[in-house]
This record gives C-alpha cells, sequence and structure tokens, in this order.
C-alpha cells in the first residue's frame, strides 16, 4: 500500500497473496525471489509501524532494519486498541510529540486514546487503559504496571486543532515598525491564537531537542 494516501478508498493496494496464487497456477513459466526475513520488517498493523518506528529497531549502515540487540533476540509484542489505533492517522496523533521508548518492554497494551511523547518510558509488561472519549496524556516510565487514565484529566481546551490560517493583513514589519497599530490587528480573526503559537512554538522545539 501507497503509504502516503490516508484514504482507503483511494490508495493503491497490492495483494500478494492473489498474486502468488496467480504465479503457482503459473509454476512452470514463474519463478519466485527469495527475500530473507533479515531483509525487512513486515508491517501489517499498527502495531507493527509503531513497533518498527521505535527504539526496539535500529537501521543498520546498510540500511537494513534490525531488531535492537537490547532487545536480546524477543520483540516485544505490541497489543494497541484495534478500534482507535485502526488507521497510520491515528497513530500519527498519538506519537506527534514523540513515540515512547520500547526497548525494554515485553508486553506493552494500551486500550482507549492516548498521547505520548519522547520522554515516556515503558518497560516490561505494562496496560494502559482509558475508557473515556476524551485522549489523555502520558509521560515518564511505567514499569510492570495497569494504568486505567479514565478518570484522569485530559487535554480539554489544549487539545489540538487544526485550523486554517492565513498572514495578517498589514502585520509585515517596515523600515521602523509594524505597518499597522496592534488594535488594528486584533480586529482580525485568529490573531490571539497565531500570537500565542507564534510565541510558544520556538520554545516547544526547543524543549524537544534538549
Amino acid at each position: 500500500m501507497n503509504g502516503a494516501h490516508q484514504d482507503m478508498e483511494t490508495c493503491t493496494l497490492i495483494l500478494l497473496n492473489r498474486a502468488v496464487s496467480h504465479l503457482s497456477s503459473k509454476k512452470d513459466t514463474a519463478s519466485a525471489v527469495v527475500v530473507p526475513r533479515i531483509r525487512f520488517a513486515p508491517v501489517k498493523k499498527c502495531n507493527d509501524l509503531l513497533l518498527l518506528c521505535s527504539d526496539a529497531y535500529i537501521i543498520t549502515k546498510d540500511f537494513r532494519s534490525m531488531l535492537n540487540p537490547l532487545c536480546n533476540g524477543v520483540a516485544p509484542i505490541i497489543d494497541l486498541d484495534s478500534k482507535n489505533y485502526h488507521n497510520v492517522s491515528a497513530l500519527e496523533a498519538a506519537t506527534a510529540n514523540g513515540r515512547p521508548s520500547l526497548v525494554a518492554c515485553k508486553r506493552p497494551k494500551l486500550k482507549g486514546v492516548v498521547h505520548f511523547d519522547r520522554s515516556m518510558r515503558i518497560v516490561g509488561c505494562v496496560s494502559i487503559t482509558n475508557s473515556n472519549e476524551e485522549s489523555k496524556y502520558v509521560s515518564g516510565v511505567i514499569e510492570d504496571e495497569d494504568i486505567d487514565m479514565t478518570a484522569e484529566p485530559g487535554l480539554g481546551l489544549l487539545k489540538p486543532t487544526h485550523v486554517k490560517t492565513a498572514p495578517i493583513t498589514g502585520q509585515k514589519p517596515g523600515t521602523s515598525d509594524l505597518s499597522n497599530k496592534t488594535k488594528e490587528f486584533v480586529k482580525q480573526t485568529g490573531y490571539l491564537n497565531k500570537f500565542a503559537q507564534g510565541a510558544m512554538e520556538p520554545l516547544f522545539y526547543y524543549l524537544m531537542s534538549i
């Protein structure tokens, strides 16, 4: 499947099982190319994608995906809620602030909508549950623990939203100052939102880089 597509109705699918079935009927004229398992890491569900994109896998110098030696040859078994993490877009939203460390985990289980960040580290067997429709934020080190986030405070008004916007007319620095007075800017829709984002976003990316 072409990963650039988010819409299952328009993306291109290559059904390998059907292709193999067709080739088997032409066994006298067809041939197969055997690709060793070490050359790729198959991704069928978001469980596999989260694992592959985490520190449980490393990329070798010859660009092969390989299980991190710290996993001692045993890949963690990821169990994501298939209802809430059926599409890649849902997983991307949950890991927008970074992916959790999975190199030391064994069997993490996630049920419900949550948001991670790169500071989160899952160790051993962990279960995280959120029965509330509002997403919950999870961070820090969680080791061999079952956590119910249902009653925890959600993101509330801080929940990220995507709003179409455009540059504010007249807010272009001149030779001495802005071309319009501030009171003219605040009359335009979204001025406060843009100002807050412009002030906080550089700080956010700086803190994420530390």
